[in-house]
This record gives structure tokens, C-alpha cells and sequence, in this order.
């Protein structure tokens, strides 16, 4: 989802993890679920702090009922982890077989069936090795690294121990991670690392779906929702200098101009000033795309979203049910007459 220019390398990345998708079809490495209470008491793992329990949370927009189940949060401790910096996921030796590593489901908010490509492990002997350590920033795309990843840094503030940054954090990331105060406690390392007692939050498979205590959690760090007063602004998030735009964006961002719009470049903006712009704005506008995702930071917005009918994603629609912001949608697809289009989202605009 994310919008943001990427490097080189996270553009290989992304284009090996499609093609073995396509070409493998089970992963090298198990994943293996922590049952809590029942290994709470075993040296490998301890459970620092209940964040939130279990909860299934469900709304009834007007498009239709949705509803997701939040798996309980925790910060927990592990013994002899290994880190990939990258991507976040984390390693543990078997229970059972010391020559085998298994991979800890609870690292990553995407469903496990679906995270399988397969992971050739450094040699140990040679990664980097730490004694202590909490898990930072990590993962690719705006989108996830501000819904899911930050928040995990977040809860893990209090936890005090080096947080691990890797040295070649793409730039989104980096983007990401300035929202917060610079840490004195951090440590650069290589992608891999080997840590001897790694400090980590859980989460479940719940991509696409923002946790309420984490949306609070974003906005009570948020300086703008202190500072700022509203001023109403409208903006709508162009997509013309990234993926996704649509045929009809060039016309539309001319009609919401002359309607008073700021048509914004979002990857273009560091996200203290994106803060800033989305907070004092009232309508927020554009494709689907990781940049709607700053709708987080104002209040009572009506967000708009153009979607594309070939790729129905209703995660913005559930992030505005979180935030009580009010929430429209057009589905739009190639053969989408310009005219009905631009009438639907003036109609919009007028309701």
C-alpha cells in the first residue's frame, strides 16, 4: 500500500517475493504460534505486560457490515532470536531440534499462509550478536510501517534496552521513524542479528485492520492535534508521480482546484509535514493508496476514497469507523465513463 519512492533494493525485493509466490508453493521454514500461558514459564519465552486482551470489533457502516478479530497484545522477551531487520520476522531454534529454526507467527501482522517465501538463514557464526535488545522500526511500505509497525515502537518505549535500527532502513522507514523523538538508545546493525534476549510486541494477522488503542496511540504523539488549530482544509492526494493513478486524474485535480482542493504529493512531503496538513483538514480525497493513511491525524474528516473495482480494499473504510470520521467510496475501473465519475464525487462533495 505504500506510496512512497523506494529504493532500488526494496524494488527487487518486492519483485522476488511475487515471483515466489508464484514458483513456491509451501515455505522452508515452519511458522510456529506461542501459546502464551502454556510456554510463558520456559526459559525461551516470557510475557512482559498484557498491552490489550482479545477483542472482536465490529461496525455497520452504510456499505456493509465489517468486523475483525484482534488476537491479545503483549510485549514478551525471547531468548536466542534472530532478527531480520528487513522485514521483521524473527527466528528461534526449535524446541525440538536445535539444527532447525522456526519462525515466530506473532513478528507479523500478515496472515501466515501468505508470508512463505522462503528465507535462506545467514550462517550464525557470522551475523551480528547483541546481548540485549527491543525490536524498531522495520517492513516496507508507508502504510504499514505507520499502522502497524510504529505503534509496536511505540509500546515499546518504557522497555530499557537498545532499539535495533538497521543501517540500511529504506527511506520511508526512516521517514516513519522520525515521527517519534530521536532515541540515545539505539544500536545499527546488519539486516541479520542474533540477540540473546529480544523485546518484541505481538500482534496477530490483522493487516489492513488499525487497532483502536493504536490509532489513540498515534494521535496522543501527534504534536499537531496539540498545537494546531483547524482551518478546514480540503486535499486530495494525487497518485499522477506513483503507482495507481487513473485516467481520470488529471481532469478531476483540475476540478477540485478550482473548488479550493490542495492537490498534494504525499511522498513528497516528510511526514511531520504531512501531520500537519492532514490535521487541519476537513476532506481528504484520492485513490487507494497509503497516502489516505494521514487521515489518521485530523478529526471529523470526510474521507473520499476512488477505488479501484479490480482491487476492493475496505482498510480505509475501517480506519475511518475507528476514527468516527465519515467514509464515501467510488469504484472506479478502466472502462468508468470520466463524466459519471467526476458527477459522482461532486455529488459527494455537496451531500
Amino acid at each position: 500500500m505504500g506510496f512512497a519512492k523506494i529504493g532500488l533494493f526494496e524494488k527487487i525485493q518486492r519483485v522476488l517475493n511475487r515471483l515466489a509466490k508464484l514458483v513456491f508453493h509451501k515455505r522452508e521454514l515452519d511458522s510456529w504460534s506461542i501459546e502464551y500461558l502454556r510456554y510463558a514459564q520456559e526459559d525461551s519465552v516470557r510475557v512482559e505486560k498484557e498491552i490489550y486482551p482479545e477483542a472482536k470489533i465490529q461496525f455497520s457502516p452504510p456499505l456493509g457490515e465489517i468486523s475483525h478479530y484482534f488476537m491479545g497484545r503483549h510485549i514478551i522477551s525471547l531468548k536466542n532470536a534472530l532478527v531480520d531487520n528487513l522485514t521483521g520476522r524473527i527466528f528461534i531454534r526449535d524446541r525440538f531440534n536445535s539444527d532447525r529454526w522456526r519462525q515466530i507467527e506473532e513478528a507479523t501482522e500478515w496472515p501466515t499462509e501468505s508470508n512463505f517465501f522462503p528465507v535462506s538463514l545467514p550462517n550464525i557464526r557470522f551475523v551480528d550478536r547483541l546481548d540485549k535488545a527491543k525490536l524498531g522500526i522495520n517492513g516496507i511500505g508507508y502504510y504499514h510501517l505507520l499502522t502497524h509497525a510504529l505503534p509496536r515502537v511505540m509500546h515499546l518505549r518504557d522497555i530499557e534496552v537498545p532499539e535495533l535500527l538497521w543501517g540500511k532502513m529504506g527511506e520511508t522507514a526512516l521517514k516513519v521513524r522520525s515521527f517519534l523523538e530521536p532515541s540515545t538508545n539505539t544500536v545499527t546493525t546488519a539486516r541479520w542479528v542474533f540477540v540473546n534476549e529480544l523485546f518484541l510486541v505481538t500482534t496477530g494477522n490483522d493487516v489492513g485492520y488499525l487497532h483502536p488503542s493504536d490509532a489513540k496511540l498515534i494521535r496522543q504523539f501527534s504534536k499537531s492535534n496539540k498545537s494546531k488549530s483547524r482551518s478546514n482544509l480540503k486535499v486530495y492526494v494525487s497518485r499522477r508521480k506513483s503507482r495507481r493513478s487513473l485516467h481520470i486524474e488529471a481532469v478531476l485535480e483540475d476540478i477540485l482546484w478550482k473548488k479550493g482542493f490542495e492537490i498534494v504529493y504525499a511522498e513528497e512531503l516528510s511526514l511531520r509535514e504531512q501531520e500537519d496538513l492532514f490535521s487541519r483538514s476537513n476532506v481528504v480525497m484520492g485513490i487507494h493508496g497509503a497516502g489516505l493513511n494521514n487521515a489518521i491525524f485530523g478529526d471529523s474528516v470526510h474521507l473520499i476514497e476512488i477505488m479501484p473495482s479490480s482491487r476492493l480494499n475496505r482498510c480505509y473504510e475501517w480506519q475511518s469507523m475507528v476514527l468516527k470520521h465519515r467514509y464515501s467510496r467510488v469504484l472506479v475501473d478502466k472502462k468508468s465513463d470520466q463524466g459519471e465519475i467526476i458527477n459522482s464525487i461532486l455529488d459527494l462533495l455537496n451531500d
